[in-house]
């Protein structure tokens, strides 16, 4: 059996057993390595993973079609400016991709001090995209959102602070949503994040996310 939501195994699957030592990786590290779940005999899919089904359900074959592992051997034909230029290319081929998908609406870019978002901005500022709004959020007055903001500036893009009040973050927890999203996104094996979940609940709450505007993982 297969299925995208949580509740489906919580609730079907009667007298499940709790995998002692994998609940204690799960204290230690926020989250299940590999495929393993809290649950023995309940396996996740990993990234970059195919799953194959016969007409009747049953698993016929599973891949892996897709794996980050790079090697930089000595020996290899290209040197280490050679390499930083490809990724260079290979970055800005894929914020052009993003720019034409964009068609001119909002994109919205969560920036922290951390290079992946800045290069993020630096590229879609090298491309001269007009419409780029950057967004950080947490407690107020941490050093990633001071520097979110300056960098913003230097860019010439606007930028906003969402604050996750804790009390706040609580409030959403304990609704039904936050219940949803907690369920959903656990997988009985990661912890989900509040922090940004709350910061993308204000935004739509706002009702500033246009038809059209697209929002980009920082991380990306």
């Amino acid at each position: 059996e297969i299925a995208t939501d949580t509740r489906y195994w919580l609730e079907t699957t009667q007298g499940f057993n709790l995998n002692s030592n994998r609940i204690e990786e799960f204290q230690r590290a926020g989250y299940c390595t590999g495929k393993r779940t809290l649950i023995d005999g309940i396996s996740r899919v990993l990234p970059g993973e195919v799953y194959f089904f016969s007409q009747d359900d049953t698993i016929e074959q599973s891949s892996r079609y897709s794996i980050f592992s790079p090697e930089f051997s000595e020996d290899s034909h290209f040197d280490i400016e050679q390499w930083e230029n490809r990724l260079k290319e290979a970055l800005r081929n894929s914020v052009r991709r993003l720019i034409e998908r964009a068609k001119g609406n909002r994109i919205w870019l969560p920036l922290s001090a951390g290079f992946d978002s800045r290069a993020l901005l630096a590229l879609l500022v090298e491309q001269g995209y007009p419409n780029v709004h950057c967004f950080s959020y947490g407690n107020p007055g941490n050093m990633e959102a001071d520097v979110a903001r300056d960098l913003a500036k230097q860019a010439g893009v606007s930028w906003e602070f969402i604050n996750s009040k804790s009390a706040w973050s609580r409030r959403e927890f304990h609704g039904d949503e936050g219940s949803d999203y907690f369920l959903y996104a656990g997988g009985l094996g990661t912890t989900p994040s509040f922090t940004e979940y709350s910061a993308l609940r204000a935004i739509s709450r706002s009702g500033r996310f246009g038809e059209g505007d697209i929002m980009i993982n920082g991380q990306s």
